[in-house]
């Protein structure tokens, strides 16, 4: 097995050229149909990202129809939540270059991809051999981007990416497994701050508004996680939560500066 959640299951195929990724709690003809959704997001998401330095996706390879299973493209990679802990880490500028991928990749996507649809999370980002980012797993029928219902018409896709990122990486953080990790507090700090400040320096966001939509998101996956995780995301996790968003803010306009293309094109 490659990779499981509750939502599909990954592995390698025989030859070790492929993965292939089943959907569970469905019947076939859902299967097949989750499986053709998920094809048609990566080749447009793969097309997306060729223009975009240090950001891919697997490229997909075929439905198959008997199964409803997706095969996709092998990329030899770690999952970014792994690879903080790394020593090496730091190497080579690492949490700024990833920063600077994902800015990239998430401009680049947002023009294309509707507020809905927006998931961009740490679980869901890999590092291949090449210190390119990965994105992955474009269906998951557990969005995060489960809207405020005051969201402001003007919300742009941008804001959403950067709010959905953001409370991946705080949910991360505030697990008290990683709680006392200091390094990778600063890493995963690193890198968000370089996302929001290349954003930043590349289409205007509303930094109030980011705030707001990931607070939805951090507070309704804290009700989800029983009594005890509730009480420790309410008081731990939400002095983390104001604790990035004010160093953020603070230092957006600091943010050194990256060869990003705009969004516009």
């Amino acid at each position: 097995m490659f990779d499981s959640g509750t939502d599909a299951v990954v592995y390698r195929s025989a030859d070790g050229r492929s993965v292939r990724k089943i959907y569970l709690g469905m019947d076939l003809e859902q299967r097949r149909a989750l499986a053709q959704r998920e094809y048609d997001a990566l080749l447009r998401v793969a097309d997306v990202l060729a223009d975009v330095p240090g950001a891919r996706c697997p490229t997909p390879l075929a439905v198959e129809l008997e199964t409803g299973e997706l095969e996709m493209e092998y990329i030899a990679a770690r999952r970014l939540d792994a690879e903080i802990s790394s020593n090496l880490f730091d190497e080579q500028g690492l949490p700024e270059r990833v920063g600077a991928s994902l800015a990239r990749a998430f401009l680049a996507l947002s023009v294309t991809m509707p507020l809905d649809e927006i998931d961009f999370s740490l679980r869901n980002t890999l590092i291949d051999a090449d210190q390119n980012v990965v994105l992955i797993d474009f269906t998951s029928r557990q969005r995060v981007s489960h809207l405020p219902e005051d969201l402001p018409e003007d919300t742009t896709a941008i804001e959403v990416a950067l709010a959905s990122f953001l409370t991946s990486a705080l949910t991360y953080r505030v697990r008290r497994s990683s709680l006392l990790k200091l390094t990778e507090g600063r890493r995963l700090r690193t890198i968000a701050m370089t996302i929001t400040g290349c954003v930043q320096m590349c289409q205007p966001i509303d930094f109030s508004r980011v705030r707001a939509i990931a607070w939805t998101y951090f507070w309704r996956q804290a009700r989800n996680r029983g009594w005890k995780r509730f009480f420790w995301f309410n008081t731990i996790g939400r002095g983390i939560f104001w604790m990035l968003m004010r160093d953020i803010e603070q230092h957006i306009p600091h943010t050194a500066s990256f060869d990003l293309p705009r969004a516009d094109g």
